[in-house]
């Protein structure tokens, strides 16, 4: 079951991102899209944190680490700063 929830947001979908921050355009969109990413992730810790006793302390501590990568990634867009946004989104593909 963790797998299931950790693959909420994928791979691909990350890449895809990264990929229309490359067009000016289209950045409001992918702050939208980051800002969900990161709703997701906050509420997936707030319920791993609720029921910590039933699944360790490894899968909260694994999506803490991600929102706080989320929250930079948000920092850096809302900022203008898409070259460290993709820069953080492609290190965060990695991690997910």
């Amino acid at each position: 079951m963790e797998q299931e929830i950790l693959i909420i947001i994928n791979k691909e979908q990350v890449k895809a991102l990264i990929d229309r921050l490359g067009d000016s355009s289209r950045i409001a969109p992918c702050i939208e899209e980051v800002k969900r990413m990161l709703e997701i992730k906050s509420t997936l810790l707030w319920r791993a944190d609720a029921g910590s006793c039933c699944v360790g302390r490894e899968l909260p501590m694994r999506l803490d680490g991600e929102v706080r990568m989320l929250e930079n990634i948000l920092h850096a867009l809302e900022e203008d700063n898409v070259v460290e946004g993709i820069s953080l989104l492609a290190d965060y593909e990695k991690v997910i």
